[in-house]
């Protein structure tokens, strides 16, 4: 239980890190290719994180950090940095796709991307996913107040929900049909209509309708 939240303590440092401790002079070169940099090394820390989470507590820490840890981070209230805030927006974003990638990963280790791997991890998967899921919905309904920024919460919520897309469409067809609107709706707010559109295509027949209201919605 300590180790879990200690990852997550330790990824947001290595944000922190990644972003500014190349010095004063890269600083100030916020940019494309800056980004891209930062964020290839964000994904290699969650990739770390998401092994030593794996390996060292198995499926049900896994499982402890996606619907207890999580949802208590982003509800809790996180102070801004007071170091040069020049790429402040840069370092909260990160941080929102570090905890997307570590999220994604550590689901992948223990329930596998599809339906027949992992058979009997894969079992819980539904009902820990939808957990998680339920608590982003509950989020972007505003039924639930959040402690983090909010372009940390957009980057993790975009991110993760891109991931399942690109990565893991069946754990989306496991989801109920109503969460999958309410996220969509919530996607929507932010102008994701792209992203939307592309969970509701996965998310099996009983979406159809809802993605054919959306295309036409956006026409």
């Amino acid at each position: 239980m300590f180790l879990r939240e200690e990852i997550v303590s330790l990824l947001m440092q290595t944000v922190e890190d990644v972003v500014y401790g190349a010095g004063p002079r890269k600083k100030s070169k916020y940019g494309h290719a800056s980004f891209a940099t930062a964020l290839t090394k964000v994904k290699l820390a969650a990739s770390l994180g998401a092994s030593v989470i794996f390996l060292t507590g198995g499926l049900g820490l896994v499982q402890s950090l996606i619907k207890e840890t999580l949802p208590s981070w982003f509800m809790s209230i996180h102070h801004r940095s007071e170091k040069d805030g020049s790429n402040g927006g840069m370092v909260l974003m990160l941080r929102g796709y570090a905890l997307a990638y570590l999220a994604a990963l550590c689901g992948a280790f223990i329930w596998g991307v599809d339906s027949s791997s992992l058979a009997s991890a894969s079992k819980r998967r539904p009902k820990i996913l939808g957990c998680h899921m339920e608590f982003v919905a509950s989020a972007l309904d505003g039924k639930i107040s959040l402690g983090c920024d909010a372009a940390t919460w957009h980057a993790y919520v975009s991110g993760f929900l891109s991931l399942m897309v690109k990565c893991t469409p069946s754990w989306i067809m496991e989801l109920n049909v109503e969460l999958l609107r309410r996220l969509c709706k919530g996607l929507r707010q932010w102008n994701e209509e792209e992203l939307a559109l592309a969970l509701l295509g996965v998310g099996g027949i009983e979406t159809m309708g809802s993605a054919a209201e959306l295309v036409i919605e956006t026409e």
